[in-house]
């Protein structure tokens, strides 16, 4: 990605624009939605809570890790 373009790489080398603003609206919205309707129907979320903590060990991990080797920017 570079700016709003992307670009897929093969043989030949195809630009692709991006709103990046209304495509991350639509992750918000279908995460949103997601939400609802299983808080709704009382079916299991797409993922568990515990993955879901799991992933946010992970993430807080690499921070600290970043923060450690002085390599993350603020």
């Amino acid at each position: 990605m570079q700016g709003n373009a992307g670009a897929k790489l093969g043989a030949t080398v195809e630009r692709i624009a991006v709103d990046m603003r209304a495509a991350y609206q639509a992750c918000f919205d279908a995460g949103i939605a997601h939400f609802v309707e299983k808080l709704l129907s009382g079916e299991p979320f797409e993922t568990s809570p515990e993955d879901n903590l799991q992933t946010l060990k992970l993430v807080e991990d690499a921070y600290a890790l970043a923060a450690q080797r002085g390599s993350l920017s603020t």
